[in-house]
């Protein structure tokens, strides 16, 4: 069965995990520099996947949003709380406007650029459907 009529599940499928293996090494060139920065990685995953995991419903389709809340509350717990590394400095959110525009620009439509994204469109259709699923 395909979905929508134009993209079967094998090839939603494949273009979800060429994309999730292709990501996977950023975080290993990404390695923190100290041990307490390599610990909050591994909170942080943890944390993704027991959403992923013990959740259902909507915050299992946010799991990273929920995920990275979770772990952030845990750094700001072991970083500000008990001084264990940099501490999370929300002064830039309490020193920010309340009530602010955008700068705003016209839209330019060339076709070079559209050309360029269309393919990407495409595959980005193929993943969502994939993660639907």
């Amino acid at each position: 069965q395909s979905t929508w009529g134009f993209m079967p599940p094998v090839v939603t499928g494949a273009v979800v995990a060429v994309i999730g293996l292709n990501l996977a090494g950023i975080p290993v060139k990404n390695m923190a520099a100290s041990n307490f920065d390599a610990r909050m990685q591994l909170v942080t995953f943890v944390s993704v996947a027991l959403v992923a995991v013990m959740t259902r419903g909507m915050v299992q389709r946010l799991l990273i949003l929920v995920g990275l809340i979770v772990a952030t509350l845990i750094y700001a717990l072991l970083t500000n709380g008990l001084g264990l590394g940099k501490p999370v400095d929300l002064s830039v959110i309490s020193n920010a406007a309340w009530f602010g525009l955008p700068a705003f620009a016209a839209p330019v439509f060339t076709l070079n650029a559209m050309l360029l994204i269309a393919p990407v469109a495409v595959i980005l259709v193929a993943e969502n459907l994939g993660h639907i699923k």
